[in-house]
């Protein structure tokens, strides 16, 4: 019986050389929501107005909830998209 377990192909396929698509499709995903995660943290970090203690719970939400950069992203990052730029003197070259 173990002869037959030994030489079974079942255990051969999985030392082969072929990388499985479930594994690369998970890791392009979990690279592309660490991508967004860190691109969320960063535009609240200079981007979220210090008045108050909005951006340090906007960074606690982000870091602390399982899908708070989502939360972020439609909370704040598609509603400041939205919105006029503040009048006051502009930068231009």
């Amino acid at each position: 019986m173990t002869f037959a377990l030994l030489t079974s192909p079942l255990p051969l396929a999985r030392f082969s050389n072929e990388f499985p698509v479930e594994v690369m499709f998970f890791v392009f995903f979990g690279v592309l929501a660490v991508a967004f995660h860190i691109w969320m943290i960063v535009d609240c970090a200079t981007r979220e107005p210090d008045q108050g203690n909005t951006k340090v719970i906007w960074l606690l939400v982000i870091l602390l909830a399982p899908l708070g950069s989502l939360i972020y992203f439609f909370a704040r990052k598609l509603q400041r998209a939205s919105l006029p730029p503040p009048p006051g003197p502009r930068f231009r070259p």
